[in-house]
């Protein structure tokens, strides 16, 4: 799976939440940022520094 996806032609990075962190998270399963851009490459790039950080 990709962890970025284009949605009104804007790229987001998404994340599976561990069941052990859901409780900080609002019990939600998908941790969602909008990575502001609408280069693929770009998102590509930002989309590693999310794992990276």
């Amino acid at each position: 799976m990709k962890n970025i996806y284009l949605r009104n032609n804007i790229f987001y990075y998404r994340k599976s939440i561990p069941i052990q962190l859901k409780i900080f998270f609002k019990n939600k399963s998908l941790y969602i940022r909008t990575l502001s851009t609408k280069s693929r490459v770009l998102a590509l790039k930002y989309a590693k520094c999310q794992t990276k950080c």
